[in-house]
């Protein structure tokens, strides 16, 4: 009987203690199911207004026409300097004597005129123009908001660039070197309703000529094709007998 009376004493006991700790278990449990409940009521409709997938950055590229940034370029304050330079040291190894010096500068300005004729004529890159933008070509494609420069007759890479996608830049790139006048923005408005002559096929008809000097202009003159826009450089062309870049 006494055993019976320590057992009872000792389960009466137990529950005792037992009893209080069961319901704060049964609390907290509760107390962080509803917790849980109100951060995920909180996250769903942020979920929701997140769009499934981030939008492609779509990459805006800088058109051009190369022959009116190769003008522009020719005509800038810079080249003539550098042009008249090399002119003048021709015309003074001339008057001296220096006979090697003066071929020299002669050759240079004749392979410099025949660069600068494809360039502005056919469908060549305006390797002269975009050389000198160099430097600032970075700071220029950030104030333009386009990753890059292609030409418009550069049809191999404008391939994988959509139309929306391209952004014509030559007034901006003409300006960077010149501020037209009236004789060249006349020149630059005949570029925008003609096609450029394919690269390597102007031809002596559409040429300077092998016999213009630009250091001493003594020889012969350029022919008239020279002074004619692309589409009139043909060898029955009238004579204007002028220069293509003397506005």
């Amino acid at each position: 009987m006494k055993a019976i009376e320590i057992i009872k004493s000792r389960s009466s006991t137990d529950c005792a203690t037992l009893g209080p700790k069961l319901k704060p278990n049964m609390k907290t449990k509760s107390f962080w199911f509803s917790a849980v409940s109100l951060v995920v009521a909180w996250l769903t409709p942020l979920q929701a207004a997140e769009p499934a997938s981030a939008a492609p950055v779509v990459e805006r590229i800088g058109v051009y026409d190369s022959r009116a940034v190769a003008y522009a370029h020719f005509w800038s304050a810079d080249e003539q300097r550098r042009r008249d330079t090399v002119i003048a040291e021709g015309r003074a190894a001339k008057a001296a004597g220096k006979d090697a010096i003066f071929e020299e500068k002669s050759r240079l300005m004749s392979d410099y005129q025949k660069r600068m004729h494809e360039e502005v004529f056919s469908d060549a890159p305006a390797a002269e123009a975009m050389a000198a933008l160099a430097g600032r070509m970075p700071a220029l494609l950030g104030e333009w908001g386009v990753a890059r420069l292609v030409s418009q007759w550069d049809t191999k890479s404008l391939q994988t660039v959509p139309a929306s996608s391209r952004v014509d830049v030559t007034e901006k790139l003409i300006r960077v070197f010149i501020t037209p006048d009236e004789k060249q923005r006349k020149v630059l408005d005949s570029m925008k309703t003609t096609k450029p002559l394919p690269r390597g096929r102007l031809g002596r008809s559409a040429g300077f000529g092998g016999g213009w000097d630009w250091v001493s202009r003594s020889r012969q003159k350029p022919p008239a094709s020279a002074a004619l826009p692309p589409e009139r450089c043909t060898p029955g062309s009238p004579d204007r007998r002028r220069n293509l870049f003397r506005t």
